[in-house]
């Protein structure tokens, strides 16, 4: 398993001596910083030399472009992840058992990423999402993917996992929606514990206490005249497809402005901060994923509803969320990471998945799964993390048509009580 791992390529000179070496590296690191701490968009090269300690003509000399920074931070970022899986599946090689279960072990990761890891973990998501938007370099995601999916395949067999090529999958899947929701609430690690570890409810554990939106705010956009509240319509309309085609990084007033048709003073007349025409493009992206999760199950009998059609009906709607909707929610998770550096914007965030996770609590609830509201959550991670992961490494055929084997087997394991991510005295012992 251990070879040479893929990469972008980084166009500028190369680093022989240690001392070259050692200022590409601050280079790097001063640019995950940045990244994480404000927005891709917000990269230049004269921010990196400032944040690295370097002169202006280093970065340009090491890197002609931003997009060869960006490059290098990527390879950077994901060789180094798979290479600290690798060193861990080694030592589990070596062991005569795991020194800790897979729970614990994705708690562990999960806490790293909300404290000491948190810049490279929000870097890495940034690019990630970004990544569907450069489909020329799809090649090379989809060569790093296999090389995530073979590494975890190993760590799920070293803890005695069946079905490891499925188990790997979901469990990164789930690693992925997991990661961007403690990011974008602001989750510390000792709440990430308190849930991965204990078995508490997220919907109490993980719950924002910043306060709500502003009712002025909304007291306005209610009196509005028809022709005002069409405006208002056009630039939320406006912010989605910036959110769409360029990221969240990339809305602006002005630019909001421009897109709409309207005079650059319009946005801020409707929306007294950029955070607020944020909060209500996410509100209006969620409220059309409602309406079409609706559709899909308009005429469903929940109190009949098994665990066969369950699953069938969670692929169904997957498979129309990727292949017609992928990039509308891809917009929302980049709002969801926005909130990881704005608090103001967690409120609404926090609203769409605390409904989405409620809509699978009723489900499982009915069903008489025990720990209902945990298993209804590691569900939607489930289903986000395969949604992010299918559509920002390319969206191929044979990704889908795993889509319904692998949803089968992890609502099995959570109706049963036997999934990774529950107690260790659910209703079956605890079973990968």
């Amino acid at each position: 398993m251990d070879r040479e791992l893929p990469n972008l390529e980084v166009r500028g000179k190369t680093a022989r001596q240690a001392r070259s070496v050692e200022t590409k590296r601050r280079i790097v690191r001063a640019a995950i910083d940045i990244i994480a701490e404000r927005d891709l968009a917000d990269l230049t090269h004269r921010l990196v030399a400032e944040r690295a300690g370097v002169g202006l003509a280093a970065t340009t000399y090491y890197y002609k472009t931003k997009d060869d920074i960006v490059a290098d931070v990527s390879n950077t970022l994901l060789n180094d992840y798979v290479s600290a899986f690798e060193n861990y599946a080694r030592r589990c090689r070596r062991a005569p058992r795991p020194a800790m279960g897979l729970r614990q072990l994705v708690c562990r990761l999960l806490c790293n990423a909300a404290s000491k890891n948190r810049a490279d973990s929000l870097c890495w998501m940034e690019l990630l999402l970004e990544s569907v938007r450069h489909p020329e370099d799809q090649a090379f995601r989809r060569l790093w993917a296999g090389r995530l999916e073979d590494v975890w395949t190993e760590i799920v067999t070293l803890h005695d996992g069946e079905d490891a090529g499925i188990s790997a999958r979901t469990v990164i899947d789930q690693i992925i929606g997991l990661q961007i929701v403690v990011l974008a609430l602001g989750v510390d690690a000792h709440s990430i514990e308190r849930v991965l570890l204990h078995g508490e409810d997220p919907l109490v554990a993980w719950s924002p206490s910043e306060a709500g939106n502003d009712p002025a705010d909304q007291s306005q956009a209610a009196r509005l005249t028809p022709k005002a509240r069409a405006t208002r319509q056009r630039i939320l309309d406006a912010t989605v497809d910036i959110l769409i085609r360029q990221g969240a990084g990339a809305v602006s007033y002005k630019r909001v402005a421009r897109e709409a048709g309207l005079t650059p003073a319009a946005p801020a007349y409707y929306f007294s901060k950029p955070s607020e025409l944020l909060r209500e493009a996410q509100n209006a992206l969620f409220e059309n994923s409602k309406e079409r999760y609706r559709t899909v199950m308009t005429g469903v009998d929940f109190k009949a509803l098994d665990l066969p059609r369950l699953v069938d009906l969670t692929a169904a709607v997957f498979l129309r969320e990727v292949t017609e909707f992928g990039r509308y929610n891809l917009a929302s998770y980049g709002i969801w990471l926005k909130a990881a550096r704005e608090a103001e914007l967690r409120t609404r965030v926090w609203e769409a998945i605390r409904d989405q996770g409620q809509a699978w609590t009723r489900i499982f609830s009915i069903m008489q799964v025990e720990h209902a509201s945990l298993a209804a959550f590691m569900a939607q991670f489930l289903f986000i993390g395969k949604h992010i992961r299918i559509t920002c490494m390319g969206t191929a055929t044979t990704d889908l048509a795993h889509v319904s084997q692998e949803f089968r087997r992890d609502l099995t394991a959570l109706v049963e009580g036997r999934h990774w991510s529950l107690p260790e005295n659910s209703t079956n012992k605890q079973k990968i």
